[in-house]
């Protein structure tokens, strides 16, 4: 499976930057450089014709994945193997992102077991929420929160107060795009116009600022019938019924909060990136319960056994 990527380097703190605030940035900058096109542009997003995937790490070739959630398949073992395989495991389970080489291991087998898990340990180090290959370097990023001088508007005294965002070392993220041609050239116009101005409402501060690197495609194995998501996800009234709960594993997360023109956005859960689902092509959708706000859940997705 050939998948389009759009890699970036950040130059400053950046915000996290998942499926949903890079559709935002993206549909934001493209209503000012087409607005002619925009609503064209929003049916293709609502209808599956462009998929949009969140951003993960890439140092040098080595592209990360977020950890499918899958089946753990127990061996029978004798206590001493017993007692290596459940101390393997609880390493393996406190890991996030996994190489693109391991992912295919993963896509192979469709589900977790102790010879996985092992090559996993004896092959691979385990560095903070990383697999990585022995001897390779493991993505450096971490919370910082920067000190910022604001005027308090009833005392006109000057207030001390902090920002935080993502700071990254030697490390550049990616993100896949699924768009046919026309999309996907604005889709690249609109990271240019971005690289210029920056990601997040925080921009006009220096937060969010990137140099653009690339785009070019990943050769993906996968197959079978089982999606696994690289994105957020909110499935459709009818795709509730239509996937196979049994034989789907995930993970879902509550989004609230208030939208910068101050609008409350009410409690929404979200499936999040390495959900797997069995089941039709997924096919998400655009949420719009609030005036001028627009929550990404269509999903980018690949085949996983």
């Amino acid at each position: 499976m050939q998948c389009k990527y759009i890699r970036i380097r950040p130059l400053s703190l950046f915000p996290g930057l998942d499926s949903i605030k890079l559709f935002g940035a993206i549909f934001s900058a493209v209503s000012e450089l087409y607005p002619e096109n925009i609503k064209e542009f929003e049916n293709d997003f609502e209808n599956g014709n462009i998929r949009v995937s969140s951003a993960f790490p890439v140092v040098g070739n080595t592209y990360f994945f977020p950890k499918p959630i899958l089946l753990s398949q127990k061996n029978k073992n004798n206590e001493k193997d017993k007692k290596k395989a459940i101390e393997n495991y609880k390493k393996f389970k406190k890991i996030k992102f996994i190489p693109k080489k391991f992912l295919e291991e993963i896509i192979k087998k469709g589900f977790y077991d102790e010879e996985l898990i092992n090559k996993a340990n004896d092959e691979y180090e385990m560095k903070d929420d990383y697999l990585i290959l022995k001897g390779e370097k493991t993505p450096e990023s971490g919370i910082m929160e920067l000190p910022k001088v604001g005027i308090n508007r009833f005392s006109q005294k000057s207030d001390i107060f902090y920002k935080e965002g993502i700071y990254y070392k030697d490390t550049d993220l990616y993100f896949f795009v699924d768009a046919d041609g026309k999309n996907y050239k604005i889709i690249l116009t609109a990271i240019k116009f971005l690289e210029d101005r920056g990601f997040g409402p925080k921009y006009s501060s220096g937060y969010g600022q990137f140099k653009f690197v690339e785009k070019d495609t990943l050769d993906i194995h996968s197959c079978g019938e089982r999606w696994l998501i690289l994105s957020k996800y909110m499935p459709n009234n009818e795709e509730i019924k239509s996937i196979i709960w049994d034989n789907s594993f995930y993970q879902f997360k509550e989004i609230k909060g208030l939208t910068r023109e101050g609008f409350h956005i009410s409690p929404v859960y979200i499936f999040t990136e390495g959900s797997c689902f069995a089941g039709k092509k997924l096919q998400g959708k655009l949420e719009k319960s609030i005036p001028n706000y627009t929550l990404n859940g269509v999903p980018y997705i690949i085949n996983v056994v």
